[in-house]
């Protein structure tokens, strides 16, 4: 009983606060003259059909997804943000993710504060809403300070960040670029007009979860270099990273060591290097690598960084020791954007391959079709052999 209600208030409570931020997103849509806030966001529908090769069979789903952004700016020393996403999911795909309790893990909120509930949830659709920005930010001459939920992004690289202690990405999220945010007190000191000191504290419900670590930059030598260290939940981490331009090409590369508190001696290293090129006729090539101790040379098994109910994060970027990824990226006319890119693990040869083109239909409109093609053997890293395509229009204002 205690637990109904408890539910039922932590529902309230998420209602009203949901309420709230559309009624003044709404206002502030329709007001043509205030200085003090922006508002933004976008509502798409991403249409995707799984194929399963062995099984030949299509299914399908379709997410409509809607994502609001507030900021206020009551002081030109602070600003208020918050941002809402809000999603419906439905479809033959994701009934097949029902029957496993899909709908229940998408209320999973790792933060300290649980700001995500299903409105809606059955086994034929879920309508799942979350708060995954809300914070206050404040600056005093060289002070910085933020509280509250947002992202936190230490990463250099373009696809494997072990950098990121806090946020990690995944290439093969097609849906949430965002991507959630860390409830956490951020504190930044600047040091110089290429240097400053970052000190980050996450909150956690379990006292043992809680992380905190720093972070250096400066430039030198034409490179942002940075050195970082602290702890993530039950490990040490110590890291380090660097990004600058060598002919006109750009490099980046970040390594991060990670050793638990009651065992130093098995520490896993994680380290990731890339390079990409600009040609003069807007042609891009970009090319990176990836590096992971507790990794596996052999088949690694099907892909795990796209389960759908796993949280990446800086350790569990892939399961191979190594992997390549190539990327080129061309526009045939200023409207067309095409992206071809894929994915390599050398230990089984197995391949996934990523193509990609969006169309400009108006200066706030897009639509973009691509495709997640997976080329291996039974018990490869990409070797499931499930290729997904994907249609997504998106109007943002």
């Amino acid at each position: 009983m205690t637990r109904f209600f408890m539910n039922r208030n932590r529902t309230r409570l998420l209602s009203t606060m949901f309420l709230i931020v559309v009624i003044v997103q709404g206002i502030a849509a329709k007001t043509d003259s205030p200085v003090w806030f922006d508002f933004k966001g976008y509502i798409d529908i991403l249409e995707n059909i799984v194929v399963t090769e062995h099984s030949n069979t299509w299914i399908s789903g379709t997410v409509c997804q809607n994502r609001l952004e507030l900021s206020l700016h009551p002081a030109r020393w602070v600003t208020i943000s918050s941002a809402a996403r809000t999603r419906l999911l439905y479809g033959t795909f994701y009934e097949q993710l029902y029957s496993s309790g899909y709908g229940r893990t998408l209320t999973n909120d790792p933060g300290l504060m649980d700001l995500t509930i299903n409105i809606w949830n059955n086994n034929s659709a879920v309508l799942n809403a979350t708060l995954d920005r809300m914070y206050a930010d404040f600056s005093a001459g060289d002070w910085q300070f933020r509280a509250g939920r947002h992202r936190i992004n230490w990463g250099k690289n373009l696809v494997w960040t072990p950098n990121d202690l806090f946020n990690a990405y995944s290439v093969f999220d097609v849906s949430y670029q965002e991507g959630p945010g860390t409830d956490a007190l951020l504190v930044r000191r600047y040091l110089g007009p290429m240097s400053q000191l970052e000190m980050v504290i996450e909150g956690a419900r379990d006292a043992d979860s809680v992380s905190a670590a720093a972070l250096w930059q400066i430039s030198q030598w034409g490179f942002d270099i940075q050195v970082l260290g602290g702890w993530v939940k039950s490990d040490i981490a110590a890291g380090m990273g660097f990004s600058g331009s060598v002919g006109g090409t750009a490099l980046r590369g970040e390594c991060t060591i990670f050793s638990a508190e009651t065992d130093s001696s098995n520490a896993q290293v994680i380290g990731s290097f890339s390079a990409d090129y600009s040609f003069s006729n807007e042609l891009y090539v970009h090319l990176s690598s990836l590096f992971n101790s507790y990794g596996v040379k052999q088949p690694s098994g099907n892909l795990t960084e796209t389960s759908f109910t796993s949280r990446l994060n800086a350790r569990t970027l892939s399961p191979a020791m190594f992997q390549l990824y190539g990327q080129i990226t061309y526009p045939i006319t200023p409207l067309i954007h095409t992206d071809w890119s894929a994915l390599l693990n050398p230990a089984d040869g197995s391949l996934a391959l990523m193509p990609h083109i969006s169309f400009s239909l108006a200066e706030n409109v897009d639509i973009t079709i691509q495709g997640q093609l997976q080329i291996g053997s039974t018990g490869d890293k990409f070797g499931s052999r499930n290729h997904v395509a994907y249609g997504n229009i998106r109007w943002s204002f």
